[in-house]
């Protein structure tokens, strides 16, 4: 008798045989015999992965029955998210990039998905009092990715003739807004400032006519209409009678 090993394709391997009479001699070549023996491939099962969220998943494996698998090492990946390995769902076990996948029999010779696991990044939010003419900016806070993040309250932070309205991530406002004391989910996947959000004080103008010739005192003019204008903002006098 003699083993052949199955291997990952299969192949043929010929067998010779002369035919003897009962004495044991030969009868000849021409009562020789050729067979030839199909050795059928591994097993093999499929290895597919998930990139759960995230992008650029490798395609799939072929792992065969008994034979171990060096994974691919493609790493997947997610905005504001830190890849940490494969998860098996064969195993139950967790694999790097490249790492071999064993050849175990019970658990690993069978069909099995490898599902990436993330792990949220955290990131700096620091603050810029955008002009302010006193006070101090809150503390550097953390940030954790897709989780809550509240903003902060100014505390003493003021500008002259303004009054605080939010935090915002651009200088001029133009950016997202984050509102004090409100809760938010996190979606920038960077360090960030946030900068103070001025409102300018409303001045207000009376305008005021006399109802009398003898103007003697303020108690003598009514008002006629009242203005709101923003604090360092330009306006027109509608009219000058």
């Amino acid at each position: 008798t003699h083993s052949y090993a199955r291997k990952t394709s299969a192949y043929t391997v010929n067998f010779y045989g002369g035919v003897s009479s009962e004495n044991g001699s030969w009868t000849g070549v021409d009562k020789g015999v050729k067979v030839s023996i199909t050795i059928p491939a591994l097993p093999s099962y499929s290895i597919t992965y998930n990139a759960n969220g995230g992008t650029e998943a490798p395609g799939g494996q072929t792992k065969y029955y008994n034979t171990s698998l060096t994974l691919s090492s493609t790493r997947p990946t997610r905005t504001g998210y830190t890849f940490t390995g494969w998860l098996c769902s064969a195993d139950g076990k967790t694999y790097q990039p490249g790492a071999t996948y064993p050849q175990v029999a019970k658990t690993c010779n069978r069909n099995a998905t490898l599902t990436a696991q993330w792990s949220a990044n955290t990131y700096t939010v620091s603050f810029n009092g955008n002009g302010n003419t006193s006070g101090s900016v809150p503390s550097s806070i953390n940030a954790r990715y897709d989780s809550n993040f509240t903003a902060p309250s100014p505390g003493n932070l003021e500008k002259e003739n303004y009054d605080f309205d939010r935090w915002n991530t651009k200088a001029d406002g133009t950016g997202t807004d984050f509102i004090v004391g409100q809760s938010y989910i996190w979606k920038t996947a960077s360090n960030t400032v946030l900068y103070a959000k001025w409102k300018s004080k409303l001045a207000k103008r009376n305008y005021k006519y006399a109802s009398t010739t003898n103007v003697t005192s303020e108690d003598v003019y009514l008002i006629l209409d009242e203005r709101i204008v923003p604090w360092e903002s330009d306006y027109t006098i509608i009219s000058q009678d």
